[in-house]
């Protein structure tokens, strides 16, 4: 397939990256630095520019099969750049007629299938209290997400690791059994790309985190 990611430069887009082009894809990263990023194969083309550039991303989303987008807030920026970003990509995705979209939230994310969490209530309190901002932003460009009629799925993760993946994850649903509250990127990435033609949880936010029971499948 033809991949185009975004905040490939991040440590879990590199994965990702890493893992696409070992699986045979072909994988555009739209990135505003380059050098953080390592040459690779001829299966990978890197793509320079910044969020805010309408025709840079409609130029880079143009032949994709599938968007993934691993944006994420980084401080305290304005104007919620993540939402801004994901809107002009769909806008990119639209224009191209590119269906599939592929997307990285937090629990703040609701999803109607959802029932009441103490563990997860008290997470998203946490991201309310110290990261109100960067949080409306995931939510806002989640929302964004929902609003469009591309076929999207959007993975919302707890607290991230650098563990090595061991292949096992729980996706589902709060109050759907007990999620565990971490996840490590390596299992992250692997659901992501076990997504890009599996419609199981098209125009569904699932959350993702470890797991000792159930192992990923594509």
């Amino acid at each position: 397939m033809n991949l185009l990611i975004f905040g490939a430069t991040g440590r879990t887009g590199k994965i990702v990256v890493r893992k696409a082009l070992e699986q045979g894809h072909h994988v555009t990263v739209y990135v505003r630095d380059p050098s953080k990023l390592e040459q690779g194969p001829e299966a990978l083309t890197i793509i320079q520019g910044e969020l805010m550039e309408q025709d840079k991303i409609e130029k880079a989303v143009q032949g994709q099969d599938v968007v993934i987008s691993l944006l994420a807030p980084h401080g305290r920026i304005p104007g919620k750049p993540i939402t801004k970003a994901i809107t002009r990509t769909l806008r990119g995705m639209e224009k191209h007629d590119v269906q599939r979209i592929i997307t990285v939230g937090t629990p703040s994310i609701t999803e109607k299938q959802d029932a009441f969490d103490a563990k997860y209530k008290l997470i998203k309190t946490g991201e309310r209290a110290f990261t109100k901002e960067q949080t409306d932003d995931v939510i806002d460009a989640a929302e964004a997400v929902r609003q469009s009629d591309r076929d999207w799925t959007i993975v919302r993760v707890p607290f991230l690791t650098n563990k090595p993946g061991n292949n096992m994850v729980k996706a589902g649903f709060l109050g759907d059994g007990n999620f565990r509250t971490k996840l490590s990127r390596e299992d992250l990435a692997m659901f992501i790309l076990a997504q890009l033609d599996n419609d199981t949880y098209s125009r569904q936010a699932p959350l993702l985190t470890q797991s000792s029971e159930k192992k990923i499948t594509s």
